[in-house]
């Protein structure tokens, strides 16, 4: 992908990604103001003065941490609505977390 390609998903409203490198410097996508800033505070259209268009993007991609073990044990002492609330919420984490793996998964399939 080329700057330009980068800069016309900005102006369509598409997602991009959160970090890129072009020509050794990389940048990280400020989604409030809708540009992408190097270590400098530089934006990436300031640092080239424009003449960057053409040049390529590569992709940084975040690293996914990995989540600590999920344990599903609900406490063997209390009443039974603190049991069913402890499972509930346990239930509630386990479909998060397996969302966030499809989700993953599914984005290393577009690759």
């Amino acid at each position: 992908m080329k700057v330009i390609d980068l800069l016309n998903k900005i102006a369509n409203g598409e997602e991009v990604p959160k970090y890129i490198k072009v020509y050794n410097d990389i940048y990280e996508y400020d989604n409030f103001n809708k540009l992408y800033w190097n270590s400098n505070n530089k934006h990436l259209l300031d640092v080239y003065n424009g003449k960057i268009l053409n040049y390529e993007v590569e992709i940084i991609e975040e690293e996914k941490k990995i989540p600590e073990k999920i344990t599903m044990r609900a406490g063997l002492v209390g009443d039974i609505n603190n049991k069913i609330e402890n499972l509930d919420i346990n239930i509630m984490t386990v479909e998060d977390k397996l969302n966030e793996i499809i989700d993953y998964l599914k984005s290393k399939g577009d690759e």
